[in-house]
């Protein structure tokens, strides 16, 4: 720029000289009457002239365009993309026969995986058989039940009869057998003391009788042997009859009285008991028969649940056209296969409801990118971007941005979905593919800018920002001015300054 000044004064000056020298040939005769003015005119040019070298340096507002990007960085994503999972509601042992194949092209209805079926089957079978034996045991239990129903008058009656017959024996025993047994005991005791006086008096009535007859004396031994013999025998029988007495009275009628009351008590409170007990029997076999019941209704239920499992599991097919992917996609970034080498081979175990494989239908494809915290308020839905694959970087393809997520999918990271358009030509690129968008964030044409040096700050305020311009006097002033964007060393001015004003490039001393 001093350069341009230099040569701008030595181009004045050469000028000048060539005006004057004509004018001095052309009139020779006026060259001495004009000869001051011409000195006059030449010293006021060298006065102009040295003040434009003390002028200060100053540029000119420009126009230019601002434009501001930024660029996310994601993944390419099939949005018809579909994952793939076995949902069973029972049945957990999910056994690989036949394993999918990575990056196959399957058709609509296609078997993708086959589940190993055995075990299933057999365990529908169990408890097809336990529902069978469950609805036997519940008939009987039914039958039993009603049964009971209908003894359980006819058993109240016999109670009831039977406790009348003990209160009856009892009262009987009491008032009759009981007495009875002592007067007999006691009749015993008196007929054999009775049966002793009569021996006793027979024997001494024959010896007073014999000592008095004429009888030859064998013969009054033998009767007198034989009376001392029924005496004794009499004698003895009286002992035992008081031994017998004495026991029926001390032992034998005591303890049967115990006896007697026991089993009455004991019969009496089995009566009380078998009165609750039936009830209880009763109700307790209605409880079983409606835990049968809801047994029986858990049991269709799992067999239910088993039935769909089965339909679930045989046979895993594809429900769209598309490519087949191991693993899954979330936000357009592919999971990988090796997560699931264990697992999709043959005898490898799948969890239920595990997205396990992914249907790509690839008929349309937009990109899924993670968009700062801090550029979320400088992009706006709809705002034109450019794509650029990893794969193909020198090709930018036309996008527009379709959502940004209200709500941060990751700490500092929101969700932004843009639309691609695909070139005619141009092999769209598969789900999973890594890319990255230039987005515009700011965009405005014919912007008035200066420089961010001729910019200037307040030490208090460094918001507030200001220039120095040369006045109509050839004065250095303080302009205050506000700015917008910054598109490299380019300010935009919104507001402060004209285009016709003259910045001064430094700040000046004083």
């Amino acid at each position: 720029m001093n350069k341009k000044i230099s040569l701008f004064l030595r181009y004045f000056w050469i000028l000048n000289l060539g005006i004057s020298f004509a004018f001095s040939e052309s009139n020779s005769s006026q060259q001495n009457k004009t000869l001051p003015n011409k000195n006059s005119a030449q010293e006021d040019r060298s006065v102009r002239h040295n003040s434009v070298k003390e002028q200060p340096h100053t540029i000119s507002p420009t126009k230019k365009t601002i434009r501001n990007t930024i660029t996310l960085n994601g993944f390419i994503e099939d949005p018809d993309a579909i994952p793939i999972s076995i949902n069973t509601q029972n049945w957990t042992d999910l056994r690989v026969s036949t394993p999918p194949t990575h990056g196959k092209e399957v058709k609509k209805g296609e078997m993708i995986l086959e589940l190993d079926m055995e075990k299933i089957r057999n365990h529908l079978q169990f408890l097809s058989h336990d529902l069978n034996i469950l609805d036997i045991n519940k008939e009987i239990l039914l039958a039993e039940i009603k049964l009971a129903e209908e003894l359980a008058p006819l058993e109240k009656e016999e109670m009831d009869r039977f406790e009348k017959y003990v209160k009856e024996d009892y009262n009987r025993y009491n008032s009759i057998y009981l007495p009875f047994d002592k007067k007999s005991a006691a009749m015993s005791l008196k007929s054999s003391e009775q049966y002793l006086a009569y021996a006793a008096e027979e024997l001494n009535q024959l010896k007073k009788m014999y000592e008095a007859d004429d009888l030859t004396e064998e013969t009054e031994e033998i009767i007198l042997q034989r009376a001392q013999y029924q005496y004794e025998r009499a004698k003895f029988s009286y002992e035992a009859a008081k031994i017998r007495n004495e026991e029926a009275l001390k032992f034998q009628l005591p303890r049967g009285k115990k006896a007697t009351d026991s089993n009455f008590d004991r019969e009496r409170l089995s009566l009380q008991t078998l009165r609750k007990i039936k009830p209880a029997e009763l109700n307790r076999k209605k409880l079983e028969g409606r835990k049968m019941t809801e047994e029986r209704k858990q049991f269709a239920i799992k067999k239910t649940k088993i039935e769909k499992d089965i339909k679930a599991m045989h046979p895993i097919k594809s429900p769209v056209h598309g490519i087949l992917f191991w693993g899954t996609f979330d936000r357009g970034k592919w999971s990988g296969a090796n997560l699931l080498k264990s697992k999709l081979r043959k005898g490898g175990i799948l969890k239920p409801n595990e997205d396990f494989v992914t249907i790509s239908p690839s008929k349309r494809i937009r990109a899924r990118l993670n968009l700062p915290e801090k550029n979320f308020h400088q992009v706006k839905i709809g705002n034109e971007a450019k794509l650029t694959l990893i794969s193909a970087d020198e090709s930018k393809i036309q996008s527009s941005i379709k959502s940004i997520s209200k709500t941060p999918v990751q700490p500092g990271i929101y969700d932004l979905t843009a639309d691609i358009i695909i070139p005619k030509g141009f092999l769209p690129p598969v789900p999973g593919s890594a890319c990255s968008l230039e987005c515009v964030t700011y965009y405005r044409k014919e912007a008035i800018t200066l420089p961010s040096s001729v910019i200037h700050s307040e030490s208090d305020d460094p918001d507030s920002k200001y220039i120095y311009f040369l006045n109509k006097t050839g004065k250095h002033q303080k302009k205050t001015i506000e700015i917008g964007k910054k598109s490299g060393d380019a300010v935009e001015i919104l507001s402060g300054i004209r285009m016709s004003m003259k910045v001064l490039k430094d700040k000046p001393e004083s």
